[in-house]
């Protein structure tokens, strides 16, 4: 069935779903020599495609993984009968996590969520690195309160939200030099071994396989855009007069300059400066610097 005005590929939610279907799933690949819309094309060869949204993106991974075990449910409940084959479920991202807790949830409380394939999309599945440096920017702009009322949105959204702290293995909140990471990660980690980490083939009504997919090179090529060390954002706004003249940081509003972490030993990741001649004392603590270690230690 083609998607037309009166019946599009997908129901609307405060969200965007739209914006979700058009922009990462019906996308343009190639397929037997033709290029082709993805969505289109599955959706012409009988499948139906769902975008399971969360209405908080930033709550508890289990909370959400709940949701997922009901939407399952209630899928079967209302087209079990007219079903050819059982569900196929992609999370990209969080979202295999929230996937991977709501099968083995599922598994271990004896729910069957009719799902034979659950395919995990970038999921960060031995945890989430995010740019410690960037992380200390963040908490430090929002400490100064320079962006207002965005900033607790901003700080909140990057490492501070329940499953941003669940995912990072090195979070800012723990004031560590080496890599270490909030409680809650510890507590979602335990709570996923209660239910067995993953769905087990052997075990589940369904016979779920389980399937990882990454993002990257086809080559198998390193990254050579990011090294250790290198400069991820730098930012300079100068003083206009005399004071802009002046060679060095004494002329600048504001000068920030985030690295990435160290391959080895300890490096500056986080280097703020901000000069207001009126509460100038108040910022001697700028430039704030604050350091990494080897994240070699890393997910092993």
């Amino acid at each position: 069935m083609q998607p037309d005005a009166d019946n599009p590929p997908y129901q609307s939610n405060s969200r965007n779903v739209p914006k979700i279907y058009d922009e990462y799933i019906n996308k343009e690949v190639r397929m037997n020599g033709q290029k082709v819309k993805l969505g289109d094309k599955l959706r012409a060869d009988g499948y139906d495609i769902i975008v399971f949204d969360y209405e908080n993106g930033g709550d508890l991974i289990e909370k959400n993984a709940l949701a997922v075990v009901e939407l399952t449910q209630e899928l079967y409940r209302r087209y079990g009968a007219n079903l050819q084959k059982d569900f196929v479920l992609i999370g990209p991202s969080m979202g295999a996590l929230v996937a991977q807790y709501a099968l083995a949830y599922a598994e271990k409380n004896n729910i069957n969520t009719h799902t034979r394939l659950f395919i995990s999309f970038d999921g960060p599945h031995k945890g989430a690195n995010g740019p410690i440096g960037m992380q200390q920017f963040t908490d430090y702009i929002f400490q100064k309160n320079l962006v207002g009322a965005l900033s607790k949105r901003l700080r909140n959204g990057l490492h501070r939200v329940p499953s941003a702290r669940q995912m990072l293995v090195h979070n800012s909140t723990v004031e560590s030099e080496t890599p270490q990471c909030d409680n809650y990660r510890n507590i979602f980690m335990s709570n996923l071994a209660s239910v067995g980490n993953y769905p087990n083939l052997s075990k589940n009504p369904s016979k779920v396989r389980k399937v990882a997919i990454i993002n990257g090179s086809n080559s198998l090529a390193p990254n050579q855009y990011l090294q250790p060390q290198s400069e991820m954002m730098f930012l300079r706004v100068k003083r206009r007069g005399l004071l802009g003249l002046i060679s060095g940081r004494l002329g600048d509003r504001i000068n920030i300059s985030i690295n990435a972490s160290p391959a080895v030993g300890k490096e500056t990741t986080t280097d703020v400066w901000l000069f207001k001649p009126l509460i100038n004392l108040a910022l001697l603590k700028a430039p704030r610097t604050r350091y990494y270690t080897n994240l070699s230690s890393i997910n092993k």
